[in-house]
């Protein structure tokens, strides 16, 4: 059996050159064990940030349009979506198989999700599994594992640390679809944490488009839009300016404040 698993974040570039001026928007430090609420929170904030400085909100690509098409996948396949790509492995009544079900494993991502740097070298040792080192099961169990990261992601060798465990192979996505199984199970994670809550309508659109039979939900959060509404990020956004302006003021002995909606318009 062939798994194939998609991070919705493949879709939402980051840049990663640091002679950029837009990677300073994107320094996202984040926990997935935060709640709903507070994510909601950070992503106020990470959309204000934008705003303040006149940018458009980043958003997904197109690249996941079409997507499926260039995909063999058995007419009796599962899908299973959730938040996380931890739930691919978190038991049969939650996630999928066991990874010994498996003889392939293809990750389309814009990380390699096989350990960071806190893997125990004895995975006998091992008491948790997080977002940052499923696939390590995997490969570990023997699996052929394939990471494929976006073609937008040309600094991954740069970018991404070595991993604890190294997949079978691990490269920019060309398109090599020729070389592919056919899946007989498919799992799609939402990434809140990484991929901006605006964007849950593609999300949604993409999930529907998915040429499978049965399809399920296993972490009750990944199947509704997040609630986001722009007034609240730009209303965030006008106080980040005023104080600005206000700093500006106080170190300048001047009173230039402008906080006119023209230029928060996202």
């Amino acid at each position: 059996m062939s798994l194939l698993v998609i991070d919705w974040d493949y879709f939402f570039p980051v840049p990663h050159d640091n002679a950029s001026d837009m990677i300073h928007f994107y320094d996202w430090g984040h926990s997935e064990h935060w709640g709903p609420g507070v994510m909601s929170a950070l992503w106020i904030t990470r959309a204000a940030q934008f705003i303040q400085h006149d940018r458009p909100l980043p958003t997904v690509n197109d690249g996941w349009k079409g997507w499926w098409d260039r995909f063999a996948i058995d007419p009796e396949a599962h899908l299973v979506y959730a938040n996380s790509n931890v739930n691919a492995i978190v038991g049969d009544d939650r996630g999928l198989l066991d990874p010994l079900d498996f003889d392939e494993v293809w990750l389309y991502d814009q990380h390699h999700d096989s350990g960071y740097g806190r893997t125990p070298k004895n995975l006998a040792e091992w008491e948790r599994v997080t977002c940052e080192d499923w696939l390590i099961y995997f490969t570990a169990a023997g699996v052929d594992t394939h990471v494929r990261y976006p073609a937008w992601h040309t600094l991954w060798e740069t970018v991404e640390p070595t991993p604890d465990v190294e997949p079978t192979t691990r490269c920019v996505d060309e398109g090599n679809d020729d070389l592919l199984p056919v899946f007989s199970q498919v799992m799609v994670c939402r990434s809140d944490a990484w991929v901006p809550p605006w964007c849950d309508q593609d999300f949604q659109a993409f999930i529907e488009a998915c040429p499978v039979i049965e399809s399920t939900c296993v972490d009750d959060t990944a199947d509704e839009p997040r609630a986001w509404d722009v007034e609240d990020a730009i209303e965030h956004a006008k106080v980040w300016i005023e104080l600005r302006n206000l700093h500006k003021a106080v170190t300048t002995g001047t009173v230039d404040v402008d906080t006119t909606d023209d230029r928060l318009a996202p």
